[in-house]
């Protein structure tokens, strides 16, 4: 992962991703030689922000030659260069840090009011500043930053485990050489779990690539089993079995970060499957602007992007804290804590935006424009909205700010307008 200065571990507005390893090797019980028994814990934060295009380096003196490598993570990033079909430009900052170091390097400031407010909106966090919880930084095990341009590895970890962390962290540094990384930007907060998806999605191929070569198996196989675990296996299951710790699956956005991996990884192994690593450098140039796309693969291979959605006016009166654009992976999220059953998947989502704002005290207000592909569609999305919002939407005051329990749905054709709080 690459952690980006300004974001917090629980909620965030930064672009930044905190990741480790190849987990699939585990759950698909492989025994790649020096690659295997590895873990992947995540980060409870996810990216709420991006830029809309990524830099890419490029040479008008000719063929770029890489540095002879000096060092066996560089000999180790040539061979996943090749594999990759990318070239490392430069030379490789690798540290082994001591446990202390590692979670100075990992450690993150707080949410903005911005951030906060949203989750509380949404019924996502309850808003509490006595009581922040901590962050839950024992799952992590590695991390690219994309800032520094430094590959950190925690000091201790068994043989095995480190060389599958390398592999997904210099996955990521090549990407970094290759394709640079956006700006933040304070937008578009499902744009960025989008672009997160893509380099968690592509270091996960990556990984499961070169687990294949050291097998010396079928790479197209390895990534099939791969996508049957995911699509087959409940994500709280898999996280069991690969090692996570239970404090971080309780945390408010752990199913968010979870699918930036998950889902990633099936995107970019569809994109891979489509067209080969120049499908995938394709959507590094022209990278997914929502998670509708990373969802549904098939809708970004076509070109189909989010529709425009007006901002809804907050309440008159009121001061706006945010505005954003929560996306179908979030709003899939949102409705399946009130049930089993699956919502949305299959849903023709095509745009939404969000306001939040504030009357007065720290009571605050929900203003949320969603428009659907089909009347159908808006109408399963109008009716199940009813039920979460009835049975399972937090509202409590915590001496920080909340949301009411009033609420009103009104459904017009394709449009659906939900508002909560004070109204």
């Amino acid at each position: 992962m690459s952690p980006r200065r300004g974001y917090h571990p629980l909620v965030s507005r930064r672009l930044g991703f905190l990741t480790v390893t190849s987990w699939l090797a585990v759950a698909c019980g492989a025994a790649t030689p020096g690659a295997v028994g590895t873990r992947t814990s995540t980060p409870t934060s996810t990216p709420t922000s991006t830029s809309t295009s990524t830099s890419t380096s490029t040479s008008t003196s000719g063929p770029i030659l890489p540095p002879p490598p000096t060092t066996d993570e560089e000999r180790l990033a040539d061979e996943i260069a090749t594999l990759r079909h990318v070239t490392r430009k430069a030379a490789l900052r690798v540290e082994t840090v001591d446990e202390e170091t590692f979670r100075q390097r990992t450690a993150l400031p707080p949410a903005d009011v911005a951030t906060v407010s949203t989750y509380v909106a949404f019924g996502v966090i309850r808003h509490d500043p006595r009581a922040l919880p901590p962050p839950s930084q024992r799952a992590y095990l590695g991390l690219y930053d994309f800032s520094a341009h430094a590959l950190y590895l925690r000091k201790g970890l068994p043989p095995s485990s480190e060389r599958g962390v390398l592999v997904h962290e210099l996955a990521h540094a090549l990407e970094d050489q290759t394709f640079g990384m956006p700006d933040g930007d304070e937008r578009d907060e499902d744009h960025a779990l989008a672009l997160k998806s893509l380099y968690e999605g592509d270091a996960m191929v990556v990984r499961e690539l070169y687990a294949a070569s050291a097998e010396n198996t079928d790479p197209g196989k390895r990534l099939e089993h791969a996508v049957f675990v995911v699509r087959t296996n409940p994500r709280a299951q898999l996280a069991r079995a690969l090692g996570v710790p239970e404090i971080a699956t309780r945390e408010p956005r752990w199913s968010e970060t979870m699918s930036a991996y998950m889902d990633g990884m099936i995107f970019v192994a569809k994109l891979y499957e489509h067209g080969g690593f120049p499908a995938i450098d394709h959507a590094f140039a022209s990278p997914p602007e929502s998670t509708e796309q990373i969802l549904h693969p098939e809708k970004f291979i076509a070109g189909e992007k989010p529709v425009t959605v007006e901002a809804p006016a907050p309440p008159a009166g009121s001061e706006k804290l945010a505005e954003g654009t929560w996306g179908e992976l979030r709003t899939r999220l949102l409705l399946g804590r009130c049930g089993k059953t699956a919502v949305v998947d299959g849903w023709g989502w095509g745009g939404d935006r969000y306001v939040v704002a504030k009357r007065s005290g720290s009571e605050l207000s929900l203003s949320w424009s969603t428009v659907w592909d089909t009347e159908g569609d808006a109408m399963r999305f109008e009716n199940a909205l009813k039920n979460a919002a009835a049975s399972c939407w937090p509202s409590e005051k915590r001496g920080g700010m909340w949301i009411g329990k009033k609420d009103q749905v009104r459904r017009d054709g394709l449009r659906v307008l939900y508002t909560r709080g004070a109204f």
